[in-house]
């Protein structure tokens, strides 16, 4: 199989539904080699979109074709994906698999290079980075990210040339270099901007937003989320811009901010409602539901929940009513809690409350009558 058609497999960021587009006519082939491709293209969008349980399955399933047909150029992919996959799990793989990851990103690095695919070597070379990352040896993260970048400068891929940054930038937030993290995300969403990508441009900006928020820097967080809102604004895209508003609600709750967290859920609210998305604005007042009841505001929590079950209901959407099921049963001990609070300080004039109630059941009733068989003396 030629470079060419190995270079293609790779997308380094880019349009995600083009990809599985063309991964769904590769793996319509009729030629098992082009299914492996179409497999891992896939797997690769996949890993992306942080589906990793979904990239694995393709890989799985590209794995068999390769062993069938004894297609070196795929298990060099597969090699490369797996790499992949282990490194993104970071601290769930364990330390064996890491160290696979590695050998499996060098071996494949090897391979591409003697296939002439350019593109696919870089592929590794990233990979290897990961892994090293992950392992903590980044000295030699560095050094493959390097390579890769000289490879992909080479081919004048600036998208995938601006990929290198993102991997790199994972290596700086391990290693602790938050504010050189920044800068290099910086440098690629500089790229991303002359390439008029703007929901790449967005996305760098919300990894700036997340990269200040470790670093407890609030205002700078909110000053990059909001950089990254106004690109997304621009393009009217409902999907990118309700995934960045989670983002700013899971910030503010992570930290504790229940009242700001709640604010930014009745936005996605809103906006689904706008955008006339039944079933994401359903999920959306669930999530809200969710929030209020943390928050101890039960009654609209409930009215909440009222709402999502007509909107689930009318759509027959039973992913939906599962959800909301969850959050309802988090309402009623909720719910449950309050009302014994309530009675416990309604008595408190008439009745002793032990500091740190608990239920019995029973046992101390046991204790006593196994006691009193026992005959002392004995």
């Amino acid at each position: 199989m030629g470079a060419g058609a190995l270079d293609g497999v790779f997308a380094f960021g880019g349009d995600e539904e083009a990809a599985f587009t063309k991964a769904a006519g590769a793996k319509a082939s009729d030629d098992q080699r082009v299914q492996v491709l179409g497999l891992v293209k896939s797997a690769d969008a996949h890993l992306q979109a942080g589906r990793l349980q979904t990239a694995a399955n393709e890989v799985e399933e590209a794995q068999k074709l390769v062993q069938e047909l004894s297609f070196e150029e795929g298990r060099a992919l597969t090699m490369t994906m797996v790499a992949r996959i282990y490194a993104k799990q970071g601290e769930l793989s364990t330390a064996d698999q890491l160290d696979e990851a590695e050998d499996y990103a060098s071996e494949a690095q090897e391979k591409f290079q003697k296939f002439g695919s350019k593109k696919c070597e870089a592929a590794a070379l990233l990979a290897l980075a990961s892994a090293r990352y992950a392992l903590r040896k980044f000295d030699a993260g560095m050094q493959a990210a390097k390579e890769a970048q000289l490879l992909l400068q080479g081919s004048g891929d600036k998208f995938a040339e601006a990929q290198v940054y993102h991997i790199v930038v994972d290596g700086l937030v391990l290693k602790g270099e938050l504010r050189k993290a920044i800068r290099f995300m910086i440098k690629g969403k500089a790229i991303y901007a002359s390439l008029n990508d703007k929901r790449a441009e967005a996305a760098c900006a919300q990894r700036v937003a997340d990269i200040e928020g470790k670093a407890g820097n609030k205002d700078g967080a909110m000053k990059a989320f909001a950089e990254a809102r106004s690109i997304l604004k621009d393009l009217r895209d409902l999907k990118s811009e309700v995934a960045l508003l989670g983002a700013i609600r899971d910030y503010h709750k992570n930290d504790g901010r229940l009242a700001e967290a709640v604010d930014v859920a009745k936005e996605i609210v809103t906006l689904h409602h706008g955008a006339g998305e039944v079933k994401g604005e359903g999920l959306a007042l669930v999530d809200l539901a969710d929030l209020l009841t943390q928050t101890g505001h039960l009654g609209l929590a409930a009215n909440l929940c009222v709402a999502a079950h007509k909107v689930f209901a009318s759509i027959r959407d039973p992913e939906g009513m599962a959800k909301l099921g969850e959050v309802h049963g988090r309402w009623k001990n909720e719910t449950l809690k309050q009302q014994i609070k309530q009675q416990i300080e309604e008595n408190r004039d008439f009745a002793h409350y032990p500091e740190d109630p608990h239920i019995e059941l029973g046992l101390s009733k046991l204790a006593r009558e196994a006691l009193s068989t026992v005959k002392v003396g004995l």
